[in-house]
């Protein structure tokens, strides 16, 4: 186990001892003691009281606190160190709960915050002395690698169908083990997906194929059924072993979410990010993969102006598809990482000295030369273009 004060600061101490001097207590909840004790650096300190967000607010105002109520409805408020954040969630329970949001009201018992937790392992608190309440044995389950629900696995799912696609996503990262009561919930309640928003929908499959074992979660979440309710289960129904293969061979050289979803669901990915209203530039790139498979990365970095980042995703697609090992598959992903893309030599200037007018007809003159150069292994000098531009074409 990582010690806590490897992610506290003396303004956090100073805080906890405030927050004592008023009869509450500040500890360390959920993701952040998860990661402390896999001797992990978490990404975000999160803490909770049983002081109310009122209480807190005086707290915070008599010790002179930056503060702001960034989820006051819900109990959460963030308090700010050196330009670090720090939510701080006043413990609660769920009064109602619609599938997706809750109306919590507040109580001092921080069993009870922790039991309205989604996984045993996020259901963990520390003290800032490293102390660990873990009631519903977290710790166990992450030495099992297994993911389990908080008490009952419906009763949380129904709370947040959300949790359906992270109980994917928390696998993928701390363990595939199955857990039988979880497995039964996901398949009985995944209809609860349908009233998720598309875009928190793509936030969480994003992050499952950008983890481990994605292809194998993939295929897990149509066994499930799961795929039925989020715009994807004939992608994934047309899914082959030899796509399988595919996928997992992509999976080894990248984890860009896109590029993984275009090797999982083939043509269909670009609509199905349509669906999710992915970001353009997602959707874009989906659409730049399907459509150039089996074309030349280095080629289309120099003649079409592409990206090196979209010609490496691309490279790695096609290493995938003409079953290159993953040796070779990786040597030629280095070399487009480090290749000098060739300039050409021509510009639209040069050819209006020639007398050619700026139109289509000369912007489809130096898309050909282009490609010629390229067919010459960008070898061609200028003045030979320019020789090829008299000898082919009448200039206007």
């Amino acid at each position: 186990m990582q010690d806590p004060n490897s992610i506290l600061n003396p303004a956090l101490w100073c805080l906890r001892d405030a927050f004592r001097a008023q009869g509450f207590d500040l500890k360390l909840v959920g993701g952040c003691v998860r990661d402390l004790m896999l001797g992990l650096t978490p990404k975000d300190v999160d803490l909770h009281t049983d002081a109310t967000p009122d209480e807190c607010v005086l707290i915070y105002q008599a010790e002179g606190v930056r503060f702001e109520e960034t989820g006051l409805s819900h109990g959460t408020i963030s308090v700010i160190f050196d330009h670090v954040a720090y939510e701080i969630t006043s413990l609660r329970t769920d009064t109602e709960t619609d599938g997706r949001h809750a109306v919590v009201s507040y109580t001092r018992d921080w069993h009870t915050d922790l039991l309205r937790r989604d996984f045993r392992f996020n259901a963990m608190s520390m003290s800032f002395e490293g102390d660990i309440l873990d009631p519903f044995g977290g710790q166990a389950d992450l030495v099992a690698g297994v993911v389990r629900f908080v008490g009952d696995a419906e009763t949380r799912i129904k709370e947040d169908y959300l949790r359906i696609l992270r109980w994917f996503r928390f696998r993928g990262r701390f363990g595939m083990q199955m857990d039988a009561a979880a497995e039964h919930a996901v398949r009985t309640n995944s209809h609860g997906l349908e009233q998720i928003s598309r875009e928190r929908v793509w936030s969480e499959v994003s992050k499952i194929l950008s983890g481990d074992h994605a292809v194998q979660l993939m295929k897990n979440i149509h066994d499930l059924g799961v795929d039925k309710h989020v715009d994807m289960h004939h992608a994934l129904e047309c899914t082959s072993v030899c796509a399988d293969e595919l996928s997992e061979a992509v999976h080894e050289q990248t984890r860009n979410p896109v590029t993984m979803l275009v090797a999982v669901c083939d043509h269909h990915a670009e609509q199905i990010l349509k669906i999710w209203k992915a970001s353009s530039a997602e959707i874009k790139l989906a659409e730049f993969l399907y459509s150039n498979l089996h074309n030349d990365p280095f080629r289309l970095m120099a003649v079409e102006d592409v990206s090196r980042a979209w010609a490496i995703e691309l490279c790695v697609l096609n290493n995938a598809l003409n079953d290159a090992h993953v040796s070779d598959g990786g040597f030629m992903k280095a070399v487009l990482e480090e290749w000098e893309v060739p300039v050409f030599p021509v510009t639209g200037r040069d050819l209006i000295e020639m007398g050619m007018i700026p139109g289509p007809q000369m912007g489809q003159m130096l898309k050909d030369l282009k490609h010629r150069w390229a067919n010459e292994e960008y070898q061609i000098s200028k003045q030979d273009l320019l020789q090829l531009v008299l000898e082919d074409w009448t200039l206007n």
